[in-house]
């Protein structure tokens, strides 16, 4: 790993930056760096991430 990239504080994996959701993302655990959910999906707690912020009252669109 090159002194420059960063590393996955859950997994110690390569963490690159996502263009689907424009934070780091770990490629070996998903961890998404400084969220608890994203809008693809993904959540820290194992569940769906998208469902939980319509839920929290984000207005998110479909089309996405």
């Amino acid at each position: 790993m090159a002194e420059n990239e960063m590393k996955c504080p859950e997994c110690g994996g390569k963490m690159e930056r996502s263009r689907e959701c424009g934070v780091p993302v770990c490629t070996g655990c998903g961890h998404h760096l400084g969220l608890a959910r994203c809008y693809c999906g993904w959540a820290a707690d194992g569940g769906d991430g998208r469902d939980q912020l319509i839920e929290m009252g984000e207005c998110l669109d479909d089309d996405y």
